[in-house]
């Protein structure tokens, strides 16, 4: 693991908020960087009921996760291939700093 911020610190952020540049493609899990541990297990097993139709994990322009551990846990935890992601154009600190 990277950066480990608390979860409380990391924007919930989604595409319909994003006032960055962003890119949205299919990545491979394994590419991906968390960036806090802290997991609530009602968020993983809501995850896991809606996967594969998850919403898009959200990373920063060098792959740390800002938004979607949960679905990153249970990405990993079945073997996808890839995941949907939503890469924005800054920095993890950028999008704390713009968006809390």
């Amino acid at each position: 693991m990277g950066l480990v911020y608390e979860r409380r610190t990391l924007p919930q952020l989604s595409e319909d908020i994003l006032v960055h540049s962003y890119r949205k493609y299919w990545e491979s899990p394994a590419q991906l960087v968390p960036s806090q541990n802290e997991r609530v297990p009602a968020l993983l097993i809501k995850a896991r009921t809606k996967f594969p139709d998850i919403k898009p994990i959200i990373i920063d322009q060098d792959n740390n996760i800002v938004n979607g551990h949960h679905r990153y846990d249970v990405a990993l935890e079945l073997g996808a291939k890839s995941v949907l992601v939503l890469k924005v154009n800054a920095t993890i600190e950028e999008l704390i700093s713009y968006y809390t």
